[in-house]
């Protein structure tokens, strides 16, 4: 983990009405980056323990480091004197420069930045269209629709630019330019990992079928919303299911974690079946301590469901909606 020792504010960029600050970044007391980034709100950083990720851009006419991601590791003690790993961050992508929820109904914005998450093909009775499925400064999601587009082109994991505007059928544009292949993979991915991995750190089962399937592996190229989110959402839902050890011993809680770890095994397999059969196929090869239960909670035409599927489910709708809501698909 790197520290950030120092920051100092050298410079005001101007653009119109708005201004931008250039922070200088030394972290490690070794490497010296530049940061856009507000100056008063940048001091909370400082002595504190950050993951830090760079990109190379032009300054002045010169090359610069600069910092793309920076953000604080937070933990929270929790009753049994574990560290738990957050799995939010208020991380900002800096290179985009735009926020979905500013724009209201009728807004516009001019050389809008976003990230390319991934790029389909649509079309109804009366017109065919480009979905972008785009990442704003805030991480959170929208969809972009381009109509006059070409095929040959595409944008996926790519930095873009557009003239956008808002109506009530959501966001559009005339044109699409690429500014930059550069990815700045959300900090939240990483921390889900290195929990899923704590979460299952002394269960030798758990530990074999990670590390044989390569399910973080597949899952970290998967779009679920953005790349890799599928981690997050797996990390939340094991996140929940932690703290049933506090309020039952009525039901398998374990086998509900194995169940939840291996109801995203289907990116391990490609035969053309649906993604719970895949699950049920790639988990049944697999001694679970309590294997009937856990294939009972996989398998979508069980007829004899086990007390803990309701739970089971409801952890999964619980976490699904509050995703929706963190990347800007629902509205508190």
């Amino acid at each position: 983990m790197s520290v950030c020792t120092g920051i100092m504010k050298i410079d005001t960029i101007t653009t119109g009405d708005c201004f931008n600050e250039v922070l200088e970044v030394t972290i490690d007391n070794a490497i010296t980056a530049l940061w856009i980034y507000k100056y008063s709100d940048a001091l909370q950083y400082v002595n504190k323990e950050v993951i830090v990720e760079y990109r190379d851009d032009i300054y002045k006419g010169v090359l610069r480091k600069f910092i793309n991601t920076l953000t604080v590791l937070t933990v929270v003690s929790t009753l049994d004197k574990k560290e738990n790993i957050r799995l939010y961050s208020n991380q900002i992508d800096e290179y985009s420069n735009i926020t979905f929820c500013d724009l209201k109904d009728g807004d516009s914005k001019v050389h809008a930045i976003m990230y390319c998450v991934e790029q389909t093909y649509e079309s109804s009775a009366r017109a065919s269209w480009c979905s972008l499925t785009v990442r704003d400064k805030m991480m959170r999601i929208a969809t972009l629709r381009l109509f006059d587009y070409d095929k040959e082109v595409d944008f996926t994991g790519k930095y873009i630019s557009a003239d956008i505007r808002k109506s009530k059928y959501g966001l559009q544009c005339e044109m699409v330019y690429e500014v930059s292949s550069e990815f700045t993979e959300n900090i939240e991915v990483t921390i889900g990992r290195q929990f899923i991995m704590n979460h299952f750190s002394d269960d030798e089962t758990a530990l074999k079928f990670i590390n044989s399937t390569g399910i973080l592996e597949g899952l970290a190229t998967q779009v679920d919303y953005e790349r890799g989110y599928g981690i997050v959402r797996l990390a939340m839902e094991l996140a929940m299911t932690e703290q049933l050890y506090n309020v039952t011993n009525d039901i398998k809680i374990k086998a509900i974690e194995h169940a939840l770890l291996a109801s995203y095994s289907y990116v391990t397999n490609t035969t053309p079946l649906s993604s719970a059969i895949r699950s049920v196929v790639v988990a049944s090869r697999y001694s679970w301590p309590d294997v009937l239960t856990v294939l009972k909670l996989l398998d979508p035409a069980c007829e004899d469901r086990p007390v803990e599927y309701e739970v089971y489910m409801n952890i999964k709708k619980t976490i699904a909606s509050i995703i929706d809501i963190r990347k800007g698909i629902k509205h508190l």
